[in-house]
């Protein structure tokens, strides 16, 4: 595979890892935050220091959804 290739595949690759990384990350922690029965659930089978690891992605997972949208839009943009 030729290196410009890879760097095309990746570029189509990427921004959807970023994007669904996003939002699977927000849809699983606005369930947990949300609902009383999945927010005692976690509270009761996920330990203390991975619980807050895990509630702490949230910033992160806004970043990859806001970045990872406009990446596929600036595509989509730039490929029309």
């Amino acid at each position: 595979m030729a290196p410009h290739a890879l760097h095309e595949t990746l570029d189509k690759i990427i921004p959807w890892l970023a994007f669904g990384y996003g939002a699977v990350m927000i849809f699983v922690l606005q369930i947990l935050m949300d609902s009383p029965a999945f927010a005692k659930m976690a509270n009761e089978r996920i330990p203390e220091p991975h619980r807050s690891r895990f509630f702490s992605h949230l910033p992160l997972a806004w970043i990859c959804l806001l970045v990872g949208s406009a990446w596929i839009l600036q595509g989509l943009w730039l490929s029309a």
